[in-house]
């Protein structure tokens, strides 16, 4: 079996001889991994701005495969050999009080179902979620991508007239995008420095699109929000000095939600007296819980333009070039083709 290894940080190793895993208890599954995407959390690890050394079993999370065997219990969940299925790879310990409340994101003991940067790996049934017959494997890959915008855009609860700004046009910020402009604002707009993604941006359905390299972004607002400001500010780049003048975008009453990887020593300045005096709110939104995750979640897909988020696919053994690709910012998802 092939699979790539992180045998350093920023150095990955094909191993064309790895031995295939085995089923070892009841519930579990073995997957044929197809595609798999890079995204913000594996180039974390592999460039080590998370201040620990994270193995290949952690990298490449955003997965889509077919099911080539399973246990007797896996099969009593609805699951069968040739499923195409996709993951949440986040599994709590099921017996603290935040796995008990269904926060299974937020458990302390949560533990990984494991990378996809292998041809085949061994899942737990209940981590797994049928994809929709008519969604390509491909695009099934972002299941992971969408659920978690899904849980965020859920969590900040926007209302319909409501004004939001989603900084960052990556790939993120582009499927909050589309969910958002379900949620019916009255003005959505998107500042991203990249002419590309700018470009896919308007053509998403942004009302704005604001080149905060060139445009001062805080007279665009007040303009096109009647000098109000905007009722709610999601990031979704990691750009510290663009979230510290977020709160000088938002109405008095608004929500800063902060949904993006952010590096271990990533600090914020922000002024106490306008949170205090605009009385903001700061949310954030990470994984997904038990409320956004069942077998109809997947459901979602039929609805949004995947196909638009993948710039390139390109052959496990060029796995080291697509870190690097993915490095320059210029790129959305980059699928590997296991």
């Amino acid at each position: 079996m092939k699979s790539a290894n992180l045998v350093q940080i920023g150095k990955i190793v094909i191993d064309e001889h790895c031995p295939e895993p085995k089923l070892t208890s009841p519930e579990q599954t073995l997957v044929r991994v197809r595609y798999a995407a890079i995204n913000a959390d594996d180039y974390s690890a592999f460039a080590g701005y998370l201040g620990r050394f994270y193995n290949s079993q952690r990298l490449l999370h955003e997965f889509s495969g077919e099911i080539v065997a399973l246990g007797p219990q896996a099969a009593a969940q609805g699951f069968a050999v040739g499923d195409h299925v996709s993951c949440n790879i986040l599994r709590g310990c099921g017996v603290c009080p935040a796995c008990r409340r269904g926060r299974t994101n937020l458990c302390s003991e949560r533990s990984a179902a494991g990378g996809a940067s292998s041809e085949y790996i061994v899942v737990n049934a209940e981590n797994l979620v049928h994809l929709p017959d008519e969604i390509p494997l491909e695009q099934g890959a972002l299941y992971w991508l969408v659920s978690t915008c899904t849980a965020c855009v859920e969590r900040i609860a926007i209302q319909p007239g409501s004004r939001v700004l989603v900084l960052g046009g990556g790939a993120a910020g582009l499927m909050l995008l589309q969910l958002l402009k379900k949620k019916m604002p009255s003005i959505l707009a998107v500042s991203e420095p990249v002419a590309a993604k700018r470009a896919l941006a308007r053509s998403l359905g942004a009302d704005l699109v604001i080149d905060p390299a060139t445009e001062r972004i805080e007279e665009l607002i007040l303009m096109y929000s009647d000098g109000q400001g905007f009722d709610a500010v999601i990031d979704a780049a990691g750009e510290l000095s663009a979230i510290e003048n977020a709160v000088g975008l938002l109405a008095r009453g608004g929500t800063l939600m902060l949904f993006s990887n952010y590096k271990v020593n990533d600090a914020l300045r922000l002024s106490l007296m306008e949170l205090y005096w605009k009385q903001i709110t700061i949310l954030t939104s990470f994984g997904i819980d038990t409320s956004n995750y069942t077998a109809d979640s997947a459901n979602i897909l039929r609805h949004l333009n995947i196909a638009c988020l993948i710039d390139q696919i390109l052959p496990l053994d060029e796995f080291q070039h697509a870190m690097q690709l993915y490095g320059s910012r210029q790129c959305l998802r980059i699928l590997l083709k296991i």
